[in-house]
């Protein structure tokens, strides 16, 4: 089913301005949604208003056509949500088995559906730990837990699972592989999903749409590509990892096109739909292009800069120049071979950049 989130707001302590200040998205159904920003954003206390552990001050939050939490008001209390969830924490119970720790859950929800018996061992097949059922949690690798903890969670077919930065403790090995298994888990249940994380590499790996939260508002909503191709503002585009961003000042608006002041000189850009003021630039990595001479085509930006690294891979070269604005990061073709802590010339494209706005407009 779907989760639609609606206008919601929460505020704690007077004074300090609200936690979610009229968060909107819709987690599809049998899809995974991501609510990713830097600690603070808003992330896990909009996670706990869809779960029902927080009443948002206004709005709405529906599972599919049923109003859950309606203008303050919780309408159906966490229990009869029908959701799982999954914490940071394993919160296993140290003293039952695996199998126990499972069978908990379901028999806590009077499990009637096949023998409980029978309903643990498939979920320990789903979550790949088919000879675990008499272990116990202090036996148990943090992946292994982690693992039990989803099969916990799914035991009982929750229409809806919550995950608030379930791998947080896990080493960056076996983040890898648990992104991989919640995956495939997600694939075979189709059991709408929702998972809270600050870490880029989970969000664009495990999402189906990724939802950008920055001081307790959206930014941006959309598939990892479509927000990697076309970021809203320089916040977005840090977080998904695009590194050459310079800061420039959009200097005046005809139309749609404006000037655009850089340290590297003036560009004149098309479709801009930013405002005059302070900006940042994005610049592809291979916007950038060394060069034997100063003179560079007509429109393009000129420098130079100081070759730091330069690493040689399948698909060409990997180079990082400093410069007067920054130091850039610089795709380059295979046979280029840029000599380390030379000065070069370079050369960017224009065609394959984009003026981002610092901010977005909230609208208010």
């Amino acid at each position: 089913m779907d989760v639609i989130v609606s206008q919601i707001r929460k505020g704690f302590a007077a004074g300090t301005g609200p936690a979610l200040d009229g968060i909107t998205f819709t987690a599809k159904a049998n899809c995974i949604t991501s609510l990713v920003g830097a600690s603070g954003c808003g992330k896990t206390t909009t996670l706990r208003c869809i779960a029902g552990l927080e009443t948002p001050d206004s709005g709405e939050i529906r599972f599919g056509e049923e109003c859950v939490a309606l203008s303050g008001r919780t309408l159906v209390p966490t229990v009869d949500r029908h959701i799982g969830m999954v914490f940071q924490s394993y919160a296993l119970w140290p003293h039952l088995t695996v199998g126990e720790n499972i069978a908990f859950g379901l028999k806590a929800r009077r499990w009637k559906k096949s023998p409980v018996g029978d309903r643990v061992r498939e979920v320990l097949a789903l979550v790949e730990l088919p000879d675990f059922e008499d272990r116990y949690p202090a036996q148990l690798s943090g992946g292994q837990q982690q693992r039990v903890a989803l099969g916990r969670a799914l035991a009982y077919e929750p229409a809806v699972l919550l995950m608030d930065e379930p791998l947080a403790n896990l080493d960056a090995h076996l983040r890898g592989q648990m992104r991989q298994a919640i995956k495939r888990l997600q694939r075979k249940t189709r059991v709408t999903m929702i998972y809270v994380t600050h870490d880029r590499a989970e969000a664009m790996e495990l999402s189906d749409t990724i939802v950008i939260l920055d001081h307790g508002r959206v930014v941006q909503v959309g598939a990892p590509d479509a927000l990697f191709d076309a970021p809203a503002n320089a916040l977005v585009a840090r977080f998904l990892g695009h590194s050459n961003l310079l800061a420039v000042t959009v200097k005046r608006s005809a139309g749609e096109s404006a000037e655009v002041a850089t340290l590297f000189g003036m560009l004149r850009m098309e479709s801009l739909a930013c405002a005059p003021g302070e900006a940042s630039l994005l610049v592809q990595a291979d916007a950038i292009h060394l060069a034997a001479s100063r003179e560079a085509p007509q429109g393009w930006l000129s420098g130079r800069g100081k070759v730091l690294t330069a690493s040689r891979g399948v698909a060409g070269i990997a180079c990082s120049l400093e410069t007067r604005g920054g130091n850039l990061e610089v795709h380059l073709p295979a046979h280029a071979n840029p000599a380390l802590d030379t000065e070069v010339e370079f050369h960017i494209d224009p065609s394959k950049c984009k003026v981002l706005p610092l901010h977005v407009d909230s609208g208010r």
